[in-house]
């Protein structure tokens, strides 16, 4: 007789358990080290300036940072887009500085 264990996991072995909680382990860390990258970015992109932040809109921030998985290097790139060319930016508007820095390697 058939048990409702052989049917619903079928080919699956308790001695390779160790393997499939290891996966599931890497996959989970994976994704809340992306998301703690993108709410860092996030954080620092729709701070105030006076925080210390970039002082952008809810939408821009969410742009710049949606998948982002080195906040550092996106926030680094938005300054240098926005600033000023007389202090070394590239005097992009905002939403250009967000489009060009939004293309860093991220997390799709």
């Amino acid at each position: 007789m058939t048990s409702i264990a052989d049917l619903c996991c079928e080919g699956f072995r308790y001695e390779n358990m160790y393997k499939y909680i290891f996966a599931a382990a890497t996959l989970l860390f994976s994704y809340s080290v992306i998301a703690d990258e993108v709410t860092q970015c996030f954080e620092k992109a729709w701070a105030h300036p006076d925080n210390g932040g970039l002082g952008l809109h809810r939408g821009g921030a969410v742009d710049l940072c949606r998948g982002a998985t080195k906040a550092g290097e996106v926030l680094a790139c938005f300054e240098l887009a926005w600033a000023h060319p007389d202090n070394g930016g590239l005097g992009l508007h905002r939403g250009g500085a967000i489009e060009l820095c939004a293309t860093i390697p991220r997390k799709k």
